[in-house]
C-alpha cells in the first residue's frame, strides 16, 4: 500500500504538457507554492509503464538540475510519483530539494500519456507497450480527493489505441500479445528498447504454444468403472489391441528436432546481444553528437572574439602611434606605471 502525500499544492485539471526540467506549469494549474517532496518515493505504475532515459539524457538533465534547481514540481498520486522521476531521481542523488504537487484531476491516464508526449526518442515499439500498459492499469480504490473511481475510464480498443499513438493496429496487437503473455523479462526488454515487438511475439510463442499442447487433466472416472459413452464397447477393445508406441523410434525423431532448437535458441541469443550493443552504440553516437555540438559553439564564440580583437588592434595602434605587438605592450605599460 502507498504510504500518505504530503500536503503539496493540488493540480485542477487532469492533462498537461512539459519538455526535460525547463518551464513552470501552465495555465491549465492552479498557482501556489509546491512543498518539497519527501525521500524514498517509488514511481507510480503508470509513471514505471514509460522506459527510463537514457545514461546520456540523464546526465544532461541531472546537470541542470544541479545548475538551476527542479524548476517544474513533480506530480504525486497515492503517495507515489505520476510524472517527474528522474527529475525527482536527480534531486535526491543531488541531495537537493524537489518541490511536488498532488494530482487532483479525474484522468491519471491522459495526463501520463501527455506527460510523456514531448519524448520523440521512444520507438514505436516502446510507445506501444507504454499506452498498452497505461490504458489496462486499473485503480484499486477512490482517490482520496474524490476525482475518479475504479473502472471509471472504460477499455479501449486496439483501434482506439492506434488512433491515440497514429501507429498501426498490427504494432498495437503485438504489444497488447506481450502485455498479455506473463513474460517481464521480454516486457522489460521492449521497454528498455533493446528488442522489438516483432521479435518479443516470435519469443514468446514457443511459450504459448507449450501452454496450448499440455495434455489435460483427465476425468474422476474410478478405476474398473464402465464408460458412459455409447461407444465405449467398439473403443475398449481397439485400445486393448492397439500396439504400443516405441520409445526407439520417438527418440530418434526428437534428436534432431532438438538440436534444431537449442541451435535457434543460440542464434536468438545472438541476435539479443547484438541489439544490445547496438542501443548501446546509438547512445554514445548521440552523446558525441551532442559534445560536438557545444564544442561547435564554443568554436563560433572564439571566432566572433577573433574577429573583435583584429578590429580592435589597428585602432589601439593608431591610439598609441606605435607600428609593433612590442611597441604597443611598452606604451600599454607606461600608461598603467602613470595612473599608479
Amino acid at each position: 500500500m502507498a504510504g500518505p502525500a504530503p500536503d503539496c499544492l493540488k493540480i485542477d485539471k487532469s492533462t498537461a504538457h512539459r519538455t526535460g526540467n525547463a518551464g513552470a506549469a501552465d495555465g491549465r494549474f492552479a498557482i501556489g507554492a509546491p512543498a518539497m517532496a519527501p525521500p524514498r518515493l517509488q514511481p507510480h505504475a503508470l509513471c514505471a509503464a514509460f522506459p527510463d532515459m537514457d545514461a546520456a539524457d540523464y546526465t544532461f538533465l541531472k546537470e541542470d538540475v544541479a545548475a538551476n534547481g527542479v524548476r517544474q514540481a513533480i506530480v504525486l498520486l497515492d503517495g507515489q510519483i505520476l510524472d517527474g522521476r528522474h527529475r525527482y531521481r536527480a534531486a535526491m542523488e543531488l541531495d537537493m530539494g524537489c518541490p511536488c504537487t498532488i494530482f487532483a484531476g479525474k484522468d491519471p491516464q491522459q495526463f501520463v500519456v501527455s506527460a510523456n508526449a514531448a519524448r520523440r526518442n521512444l520507438s514505436a515499439s516502446q510507445r506501444a507497450l507504454a499506452i498498452v500498459s497505461v490504458f489496462e492499469w486499473r485503480p484499486l480504490g477512490s482517490n482520496q480527493h474524490g476525482g475518479w473511481a475504479p473502472g471509471a475510464h472504460p477499455p479501449k480498443s486496439t483501434a482506439e489505441l492506434a488512433k491515440l499513438t497514429g501507429l498501426s493496429e498490427r504494432t498495437i496487437k503485438q504489444a497488447k500479445q506481450v502485455k498479455a503473455a506473463d513474460r517481464p523479462d521480454v516486457a522489460d526488454e521492449v521497454r528498455s528498447g533493446t528488442l522489438s515487438l516483432k521479435g518479443a511475439t516470435e519469443r514468446i510463442k514457443p511459450s504459448q504454444r507449450a501452454h496450448a499442447s499440455a495434455p489435460k487433466p483427465a476425468g474422476k472416472q474410478a478405476v474398473g468403472e464402465p464408460s458412459s459413452s455409447p461407444l465405449a464397447p467398439v473403443i475398449a477393445p481397439a485400445q486393448a489391441q492397439a500396439p504400443a508406441p516405441s520409445r526407439e523410434g520417438s527418440n530418434a525423431e526428437a534428436a534432431p528436432a532438438d538440436e534444431k532448437i537449442a541451435e535457434i535458441d543460440a542464434l536468438k541469443k545472438l541476435v539479443q546481444a547484438l541489439e544490445v550493443e547496438l542501443a548501446q552504440e546509438k547512445t554514445r553516437a548521440r552523446d558525441l553528437e551532442r559534445k560536438a555540438k557545444l564544442l561547435g559553439t564554443e568554436l563560433e564564440q572564439e571566432k566572433k572574439r577573433g574577429r573583435r580583437y583584429a578590429q580592435l588592434y589597428p585602432q589601439l595602434q593608431t591610439l598609441l602611434k606605435v607600428s609593433s605587438s612590442e611597441a604597443m605592450v611598452t606604451a600599454v605599460e607606461r600608461l598603467v606605471a602613470r595612473t599608479k
